[in-house]
């Protein structure tokens, strides 16, 4: 007969526990969330106790290369991995106190957060270990203002979201949300965050039976608008009939594979209803964050944005990437953190640059024409220099002085001889 043997280390290390968890929640999580908002990264950090001196060492590492789209699930795969590895980029090679490492380090526990900035919610894995593996992990979301809840854990996509307001995977939860849905017998949405739902027309077995699913969709879609503004209306297989521009392995044919063929032949049909008003907010949100200023400037039927930073505005085109964010699978901040990256720190550069120059050449005149030409001028109004700032504003690291004299000898060659 076999004898249950547990761990020994649970109840020693147990204080230590729950002061890491504390600790990471209080001092590392809610810290990284106030100072960076909804760009916070994953991180992880691994707690061990040293036989020799008896003293706790940690370690914490930005995670930036887990999978967007991966599940919970996979995602506490993944960093468990991490964390156990006798070789892994987390683990302690000595102990921060006396030096001893190899076996005289002992894990203890790690742990894992990750930001919904859809909900402001950020997910925590608590990694506990026991006879050197990991023996449990709890799970705990916490709230903006640091109050912290346990679940149950791992859960499928749909219980996730319903836990925290947003999708551990925008991808994941499409595919739990067709598999749920497949077979129903009417149309069905769910609201994924504010101003964006995504809807299923189940399977019909013939065309006639397809076509007769769309006899009351507009009175469907005016119960919808009764409790949701919206203006767009896409169905996933619009990117073949309409030609979105989406790579292959971007749209639904590589996220939700299992149902792709049924989806092309509109055995079943996936769409997706948008408030693009929402989105235009949330790109504000979060470029706002880094001193650029995005507001709608455009018709009903088109998706124009102006984008300002000091004396610097570009109006863009940003309905292509709009509907790239719907037909690729991710959330309004996932969308504007994949697409609108480089181009908002491109124009918050641009916005920085003119008072820079300025302050390095106070007997020239600079202005910003237009909101996007750079020209510098001398004292007798000649110019001296004109070009589109934003690429002015990126040729060089102008914020650091060696920079900022590159970046002067190159658009004002005589410039040298001022230093």
């Amino acid at each position: 007969m076999a004898i249950l043997q547990f761990p020994s280390e649970g109840r020693q290390f147990r204080q230590l526990r729950t002061f890491a968890r504390e600790q990471f929640q209080r001092e590392i999580r809610q810290n990284a969330i106030a100072q960076l908002g909804p760009e916070a990264s994953d991180m992880a950090v691994l707690v061990s106790a040293c036989k020799r001196c008896g003293l706790p060492s940690s370690e914490l590492h930005v995670i930036n290369d887990l999978m967007l789209d991966a599940t919970q699930g996979d995602v506490q795969t993944l960093v468990g991995r991490l964390l156990a590895s006798a070789v892994g980029r987390a683990h302690l090679s000595h102990c921060a106190h006396c030096l001893a490492g190899g076996e005289e380090l002992v894990s203890v526990v790690g742990h894992f957060g990750r930001l919904l900035p859809e909900s402001g919610q950020d997910l925590q894995l608590e990694f506990i270990f026991g006879d050197k593996r990991i023996v449990r992990v709890d799970h705990h979301r916490m709230s903006a203002d640091g109050e912290t809840v346990a679940l149950a854990g791992p859960v499928d996509e749909l219980a996730f979201h319903e836990a925290f307001g947003a999708p551990m995977s925008m991808r994941g939860l499409w595919n739990a949300f067709i598999a749920r849905h497949a077979t129903d017998y009417e149309f069905v949405t769910m609201a994924v965050q504010k101003g964006y739902l995504i809807g299923l027309r189940p399977y019909a077995d013939d065309v006639a039976e397809a076509v007769s699913f769309y006899d009351g969709f507009d009175q469907f879609m005016e119960r919808q608008r009764g409790e949701l503004p919206f203006d767009t209306v896409t169905f996933l297989r619009d990117r073949e009939e309409d030609e979105i521009p989406i790579p292959l392995e971007e749209s639904y044919h590589a996220w939700l594979e299992p149902w792709a063929v049924d989806i092309a032949d509109a055995a079943l049909d996936p769409f997706i209803v948008a408030d693009s008003g929402s989105f235009v907010r949330v790109l504000d949100e979060l470029a706002s964050r880094r001193g650029v200023r995005v507001k709608r400037d455009s018709g009903d039927d088109t998706l124009y944005a102006r984008f300002e930073a000091g004396e610097v505005y570009l109006r863009l085109n940003i309905g292509p990437r709009y509907f790239r964010t719907l037909h690729t699978g991710q959330t309004f901040h996932r969308g504007v953190m994949t697409y609108f990256g480089k181009e908002i720190l491109a124009i918050k550069a641009a916005g920085e640059l003119a008072p820079v120059l300025r302050r390095a050449l106070p007997g020239l005149r600079i202005s910003v024409r237009d909101g996007k030409r750079l020209e510098i001028a001398d004292r007798f109004e000649r110019l001296l220099f004109c070009d589109d700032i934003v690429r002015v504003a990126t040729s060089h690291d102008f914020r650091s002085e060696a920079g900022l004299r590159e970046l002067l000898a190159q658009v004002l060659p005589e410039v040298r001889a001022l230093g």
